[in-house]
């Protein structure tokens, strides 16, 4: 774990060049950036902490999803911004509210909307923690 947290922010992606890429745009504006490169892992990281931000990719092989990680990271306090691939997946938590970046994004969106996360936390993570509550108890999780 970083030595200070709450200035660090994770990027969690299963593509570790993505990850990375990520992290590189995200530092132009936030100089603590660290990675994650499973939901394991992230899970691990997020609930150990409460970090600046965590940037999660929604789509994550092995039994759960970026969502579950960002819900477990904004429970305890974490700011989270999902990012995605999938249209589906940004088109999902978008009827509920939640904004979701498409990628690829450009570096200026991402930290724009980074920092427009980290402005309004609270709202943004009480309502990523309703719209997964409810998605989850649709029959078709889609995401």
């Amino acid at each position: 774990m970083p030595c200070n947290a709450s200035e660090t922010i994770v990027v969690v992606d299963d593509d570790p060049l993505v990850a990375e890429v990520l992290a590189a745009l995200l530092r132009t504006t936030f100089p603590r950036v660290i990675c994650a490169f499973t939901a394991t892992a992230a899970a691990d990281l997020l609930t150990s902490a409460v970090f600046r931000l965590a940037v999660v990719d929604m789509l994550m092989p092995g039994g759960r999803s970026g969502i579950d990680v960002g819900v477990d990271a904004a429970t305890i306090g974490t700011p989270v911004l999902l990012i995605s691939g999938s249209f589906d997946a940004v088109g999902a938590l978008g009827q509920h509210g939640i904004r979701v970046l498409q990628k690829p994004v450009a570096g200026d969106v991402l930290c724009a909307e980074a920092r427009r996360v980290l402005a309004d936390g609270e709202r943004h993570r009480a309502a990523l923690i309703r719209a997964a509550a409810i998605m989850a108890s649709s029959p078709e999780r889609r995401w």
